[in-house]
């Protein structure tokens, strides 16, 4: 039996189905949200007490925001955003986009909804400027309402965009009280707190009251783009200058923006490879820069601005000498042997090999010039700071320590999807270079709005401030500004306030030395290996605790930080000085005299600060907790944690040729206990965190998995897609539980299981591995079940994540390799995939085509690959390759899943490593791998027999051939591999006669739904006697249900089709859905003679909303509607 391609025509086929039902009466695809706030799982909107708020309402002219809508064609009848908002609150009116004020005159009526108060505001949106922004620049609109909220609040705000009469988007978020900022409370004297951009349009354009908010919330200062914002010719004040007293008046530091200013008088300062080689290579662009920054026009621009700011910074961002290597810039060479002594005829070759990291440091020289000018310029009319903000933490491309020493402050934009993330990427950044730690003053972020949000409670900026404090760093800031961001911000401030408690040990302190801090888990297990034996223990606080002890004048702090997001860590001290450990926060204390170790509580996802000291002022108003109290708590947590987590079921040892085993990896940085399935060929090697694939060693090929970031590498990490608040949310690195190891002999099975309490609370995933004793192929199923009670289905789709340690990874399919360079991304859609979903597939500039579930990564440097076989339910392909790190991704999104309360969705997947492989092998390896669900079936043909297997009579299997009429024998049907590779029936008809090919048995389908089958038909000199109507004559289509119910397209008339033309018959018939739950698809010729050839039948599910008639599609694309298509000579 022979297995040929069958998904190549799904995509093709879906889009014209969506030509052939769209009506042309929508100008686009749109969208709506609150944000950040309907983004997040939670749905909340977070709020400052006693203070003003600004709500952020976001239409997007593209399907990325929460709530979708079309467009009209222009806007031409009134557009009114009606906000229903809780009595509690004051509304203080609304900032309308290119608007100069906060307007307040709006139509207002009070109501009741569910015995509470509330307050309809509707706010009109011009015409004019929503054609502008929306349908003719292709922008953003955003609209910014104010409202003050009381000190406590718990309530909903509810939202609605109407078009004339028509409802375009509807929404809500929970508004929840984060605090309160009340004035006088202490704020760090050094440490400070520099976001991104001042906004200048307020309520009542009272700038003094929003400085006050910012002094009273620990802002240091606040950047603006100056340009501008400058003074008019009458020397008028502007809305910028307004705001820049007012923040001085306040002791708000103002920070100029440097960025539009080195556009306009720096020219490529950025380094980019195209423009640059323009200018002769990065030596000469360098100059070109460098001379403009400190020419006599850019000295006199910033004569004329420098008085209003105290600081300044350069969003730098340029190509640093990872991404373009220069080896192509023959000037730059020639540059670098002069001044490095080398011969005037250098070669690029002789650089590559000899001089590599030489040349890469002369080129970050190079690109840091403008930084320097930048500098002079600034200090020429009176020196200030220049910040430069640029890299991104541990996998920047820039090298810090080439200019670090010589600026104040350096601004890495370490923008990471979870608060641990971005603690190990900070630490990681700060112990790989030699600048001091004080000069990083990191940019951290709740994200925006073309990416999921990163910050869901103020908790999480919380971890994020004092982390920071405590790595040592001598500020923090954070982007996007003001407008993008709730009172999740409140985390900040509290985390600066909590710094300011203990700011001198951070600042003026040093490593405490001796000091043990050790988190204590809720169950150990001894494992014995060789003559190694390790303690395994529950939660494994290495994930998820990171701890810092410093010293000053005597006293030591200690500070805790407790990542995990369920459960409290008890965290064993000894080694400290002093009679009391003192935590200021909380204004407890415990008693350390006769104590050589005490144990202190850090609430889940919280920083816990405890000073160790003799000073007896520090106990003044504490109070006091005895260490038994502590243990009992910990009794209580320990119990809590045995019973709803149960030792697992693990059957450790050998049964035939498999053994299952306890064993150490290295990954993120540590040996860690995992656990090993080993057979002849291979060894897999799974961690408790994230249940994922810490390393996979198979016999003939190096080690593949990266595994040196502990919060992103490994294979097979579960995360979801949709909703997108729940994108990385923590729970990929949680620690799941193991709830089975069993081994037959035959495979074994090792599964874990985790409740996805942040990112889908409710939502539990249980993730089954299956190693079978002979082969490669690691089988995966990946369920989720809803414990909610909701009465709606809970809506998710699964995104699998996968880190491989390799330079280089191709992409193969069973047709095509896309060799994919350094620094690339490439993205493949599912074929066939719904209209609907299209705006759920990431970066869609990056797509390279429509995919069938079954591909391949081949790592050239190794000949080796891996095969992936995805369910069929996928979405799209995600691909990655690091521009400078031997890393490289390969990440899959499922179609999103619907999971009534109760219910359990799963997810078969596969993965298998191919040593001594080739594009050429893998290709045809993908060729012959079915996908893991379904049969021969492509994603979204519901036909179960195509014509990818052919039988032993060299026909498709699932069909039934018949021929008829006197000329019968001299009838000819064979199936063959065109020039595409499909397989192709051709009905040769020399004399006039019938032949049938007609699926063997039937077909189920729901009768609720709307089908269409389409296949594609070539017919080359047909002709026939008699009469259409009286004697059935041609080719005829059918779908055929039961009771003699059926429907048909036909190709009559004589002569040929220019090619190939595409049939589509929508089924079932309306009055008759029942009838098609069993069908039969018939594809016949009746008396004729001619050569008629079929490809490719499939049947498929119209997009949403489409409906799709009976047609023919010509070779040129014209349609032929109606179902009947006449041929002439």
């Amino acid at each position: 039996m022979t297995r040929t391609r069958t998904y190549r025509l799904c995509v093709t086929l879906a889009a014209m189905l969506m030509v052939l039902g769209m009506t042309a009466t929508i100008a686009g695809a749109a969208s709506m949200e609150i944000w950040p706030s309907e983004r997040r799982a939670n749905k909340t909107f977070f709020c400052y007490g006693d203070d003003w708020n600004w709500m952020l309402f976001m239409i997007y002219p593209e399907e990325i925001g929460t709530h979708r809508f079309d467009l009209p064609e222009e806007f031409v009848e009134p557009t009114v955003l009606t906000v229903t908002v809780p009595e509690a609150i004051e509304f203080l009116g609304a900032g309308i986009m290119r608007g100069a004020t906060i307007n307040t005159e709006f139509e207002t009526e009070a109501l009741t909804l569910d015995g509470r108060q509330y307050r309809r505001v509707r706010i009109p949106l011009a015409a004019e400027d929503l054609n502008q922004r929306l349908i003719k620049g292709g922008y953003y609109y955003q609209l910014l309402l104010w409202f003050d909220a009381p000190a406590t609040l718990d309530d909903t705000l509810s939202y609605s965009l109407t078009y004339g009469e028509r409802e375009l988007a509807a929404g809500s978020s929970r508004l929840l009280t984060a605090g309160v900022i009340e004035d006088g409370r202490p704020l760090p004297e050094r440490f400070g707190f520099y976001p991104y951009g001042i906004h200048n349009t307020v309520p009542g354009a009272d700038y003094d009251r929003m400085a006050d908010f910012w002094r009273r919330f620990g802002v240091s200062g606040m950047e603006a783009h100056w340009t501008g914002g400058l003074p008019s010719e009458d020397g008028q004040p502007t809305r910028y200058h307004l705001t820049f007293e007012a923040n001085r008046r306040h002791g708000i530091n103002n920070i100029a923006n440097m960025t539009l200013f080195g556009r306009e008088h720096g020219g490529e300062y950025g380094g980019g490879q195209e423009k640059t080689m323009a200018l002769g290579g990065l030596v000469p662009a360098m100059d070109l820069t460098v001379a403009g920054l400190e020419s006599a026009e850019a000295l006199a621009d910033w004569e004329a601005a420098h008085g209003f700011f105290d600081m300044a910074l350069w969003d730098w961002e340029p190509t640093g000498p990872h991404i373009w290597p220069g080896y192509d810039d023959p000037a730059t060479i020639a540059a670098f042997a002069r001044e490095r002594g080398l011969p005037e005829d250098l070669s690029a070759e002789a650089v590559r090999e000899q001089h590599a990291e030489e040349y890469a440091r002369f080129r970050m020289e190079q690109i840091a010039r403008p930084l320097y000018a930048m500098q002079r310029t600034i200090n020429a009319v009176e020196p200030i700071p220049l910040r430069i903000e640029q890299g991104s933490g541990s996998s920047s491309h820039v090298d810090y320590d080439v200019y670090g020493h010589d600026f104040p402050a350096l601004t890495p934009m370490i923008y990471r999807p979870s608060p641990l993330a971005y603690a190990r990427n900070l630490l990681e950044t700060l112990a790989n270079t030699d600048v001091p730690a004080e000069k990083f003053w990191p940019d951290m972020t709740i994200g925006w709005s073309l990416v999921p949000v990163h910050r869901n409670t103020p908790q999480e900026f919380l971890l994020d401030t004092v982390v920071t404090a405590a790595a040592g760093c001598g500020s923090v800031s954070h982007w996007p500004n003001m407008p993008y961001c709730d009172a999740v911000w409140f985390g900040i401030h509290e985390g600066l306030a909590r710094i300011a408690m203990v700011e001198q040990f951070y600042l003026d302190g040093a490593q405490a030395e001796g000091i043990s801090l050790e988190g204590v888990p809720y169950r150990e297990e001894t494992i014995r290996l060789g003559n190694r034996t390790l303690d395994h223990s529950a939660p494994d606080w290495r994930a998820s605790l990171i701890t810092f002890a410093h010293e000053h004048e005597g006293e030591q702090l200690l500070t805790l930080m407790n990542y995990h997001q369920s459960e409290a860590c008890f965290v064993r001290v000894s080694g400290t000085q002093g009679r009391y450990l003192v935590n200021p926060v909380e204004s407890v204390y415990q008693s350390l005299e006769g104590a050589g170790t005490v144990l202190v509580e850090v609430p889940a996802q919280s920083p816990g600060l405890w000073i160790a000291t003799d000073d007896e002022a520090r106990i003044a108003g504490c109070r006091q907790i005895e260490r038994a109290t502590v243990q009992e708590r910990f009794a209580a947590a320990r119990d809590a944690f045995l019973e709803s987590n149960a030792k697992s079921e693990v059957n450790l040892g050998t049964v035939g040729d498999i053994t299952t085993a306890y064993g150490m990896a290295e990954f993120g940085g540590e040996e860690r206990v995992v656990l090993q399935v080993r057979t002849p060929e291979q060894t897999v090697s799974f961690g408790a965190s994230g249940g994922r694939v810490f390393a996979w060693d198979v016999e003939g090929m190096e080690p593949f998995v990266s595994g040196g970031t502990f919060g992103t590498d490994g294979l097979v990490m579960d995360m979801l897609w949709l909703p997108s608040g729940a994108r990385w949310s923590g729970d990929e690195v949680a620690e799941y539980t193991l709830v089975e190891c069993s081994n037959d002999g035959n495979e074994a099975r090792v599964v874990y299981e985790t409740a996805l309490s942040k990112g889908a609370p409710g939502i539990r995933l249980r993730k089954t591995y299956r190693v079978a004793a002979t082969g490669t192929t690691l089988a995966v199923e990946v369920s989720f079940r809803n414990e909610r009670v909701d009465a709606e289905p809970a809506q998710l789709a699964y995104w699998s994540h996968n880190v491989f340690g390799e330079s280089a990874a191709h992409f193969v399919s069973d047709d095509r390799t896309h060799e994919t360079p350094r620094g690339t991304t490439t993205v493949f859609p599912a074929e066939g995939l719904p209209e609907a979903l299209q705006p759920e597939v990431l970066m869609r500039d990056k797509i390279v085509e429509a995919i069938g579930p079954v591909y391949a990564e081949y790592f050239p440097e190794r000949n080796a690959g891996l095969i992936f076989r995805l369910p069929e339910r996928f979405m799209n392909v995600y691909r990655w390759c690091h521009y400078d790190k031997q890393m490289c991704g390969s990440e899959w999104m499922s179609q999103p899943l619907s999971i009534g309360a109760g219910g359990t969705e799963s997810l078969n997947f596969s993965i298998t490593a191919v040593p001594d492989a080739t594009p050429e092998s893998l290709a045809e390896m993908t060729r012959t791998s079915a996908p893991v669900e379904g049969g021969a079936a492509s994603p979204t043909n519901l036909l179960p027999w195509d014509f990818s297997e052919l039988g032993d009579d060299g026909l498709p299997t699932g069909w039934t051939v018949d021929v008829r009429g006197d000329n019968a024998d001299q009838i000819e049907v064979s199936a063959a591999l065109d020039e595409t590779g499909e397989s192709v029936v051709t009905m040769a008809m020399p004399r006039e006669g019938s032949a049938y090919l007609d699926t063997t048995g039937r077909f189920k389908l729901d009768p609720a739904q709307d089908y269409v089958l389409a296949v594609q038909v070539k017919v080359e000199d047909m002709r026939y006697t008699g009469d259409w109507y009286g004697r059935p004559a041609g080719v005829r289509i059918y779908v055929y249900g039961t009771d003699n119910r059926h429907t048909w397209l036909a190709i009559h008339g004589e002569g040929s089709t220019d090619g190939w033309v595409t049939a589509l018959l929508p089924f079932p018939l309306a009055d008759h859905r029942e009838q098609f739950a069993n069908s039969r698809v018939l594809l016949r010729c009746y008396n004729m003679t001619g050569t008629v050839s079929f490809r490719n039948p499939v049947i498929l599910r119209p997009p949403a909303g489409v409906a799709v008639q009976k047609a023919f599609e010509l070779t040129d694309g014209t349609i032929v509607a109606d179902g009947k298509l006449q041929l002439h000579r």
